[in-house]
């Protein structure tokens, strides 16, 4: 079995490392793995918990120098394993046959990344509408080359390159060999791209998932939404599809799905989560009309929305609704 380095970038993890990273180091890995994390200038003592951890390295780095795909890239230059397991500080394992489940769809289609899936677990401070619901497309079992996207529309180019590093398995020789651009979002689905570009082959899973869960706070949907939207956008060219305003209908079905599905009857609940999914619609809606009208008026404008988000990515918080 091939060596495998799991690499976290973190800032202010204890959030979710308190509980979460014991499943990081009960893995069943049959071959040598280690974890390396890239902290960029944590405050609440992730540093200090993580250097008392097992298996695990820690590198520093200052808080401005973090980007996405950079970060990254020095975590494959670090890497001691021969593969690159990616995930997030707000990401878990289900289960202790993750690695193992990762390396052998990798292997058996000697491919240079395997991508697998994300859901959220069905636990009290998480979103009820998402329990279970997969978050990361494409569903099936699919392999792409460069030959999948030299006749394919936009769009299905989009879907063979919907990666996403929450939950990736990479061969560190091919990062090294093509590593993720610098930018500010969407490092992963560029890699993806410039992979099958350059007659790489890469692959999804869904037999191999991670928890994932955002907490939405005001403004953080607003933010994310327009950052996927924008840089689909220039990398693909796709536009998305305005969906309507939350209504009536939406309310009944998310209050359906609440007491049928989640089993929640306590009203005071219900009132929060149905006003938190709604609050999540609002924006979401208004924050897509606005990125369409900016690309209706032309790039000045769309540069203009773009830089009234400041220079910094949307980030997860460990805060979950009251």
């Amino acid at each position: 079995m091939k060596s495998v380095t799991i690499l976290i970038p973190t800032f202010n993890a204890m959030g979710w490392f308190r509980s979460s990273y014991a499943e990081f180091l009960e893995q069943d890995y049959a071959g040598a793995y280690d974890i390396l994390v890239i902290d960029s200038g944590s405050t609440d003592g992730t540093v200090a918990f993580l250097q008392d951890q097992d298996r695990t390295t820690v590198h520093s780095i200052a808080s401005e120098d973090f980007g996405h795909g950079n970060t990254r890239n020095l975590g494959a230059q670090l890497a001691k394993g021969d593969l690159v397991l990616m995930t997030v500080q707000d990401a878990r394992p289900p289960h202790s046959s993750w690695i193992t489940n990762m390396v052998q769809s990798l292997e058996s289609q000697q491919l240079d990344g395997l991508c697998g899936k994300q859901a959220v677990p069905s636990e009290e401070d998480k979103n009820p509408l998402q329990w279970y619901r997969p978050i990361s497309e494409p569903n099936e079992e699919e392999v792409f080359d460069a030959a999948a996207i030299q006749e394919a529309s936009p769009e299905e180019t989009m879907k063979a390159c919907s990666w996403d590093n929450v939950n990736v398995l990479y061969r560190k020789s091919s990062l090294l060999a093509r590593p993720f651009r610098d930018v500010r979002f969407g490092e992963d689905m560029f890699w993806a791209l410039d992979m099958l570009t350059a007659n790489g082959k890469i692959g999804y899973t869904h037999q191999s998932k991670v928890w994932h869960y955002h907490h939405q706070r005001p403004g953080f949907t607003r933010k994310r939404v327009f950052y996927t939207h924008y840089w689909r956008y220039q990398a693909f060219g796709c536009l998305p599809e305005l969906q309507p305003m939350w209504g009536i209908s939406h309310t009944m079905r998310a209050l359906k799905t609440l007491i049928w599905h989640a089993r929640i009857f306590n009203p005071v609940v219900l009132i929060k989560w149905l006003n938190y999914n709604h609050q999540i619609a609002k924006e979401s809606t208004e924050i897509t009309e606005e990125f369409l009208k900016a690309v209706q008026s032309g790039d000045a404008a769309l540069n203009t929305l773009y830089s009234s988000f400041g220079t910094q990515s949307p980030m997860a918080t460990a805060k979950t609704i009251a």
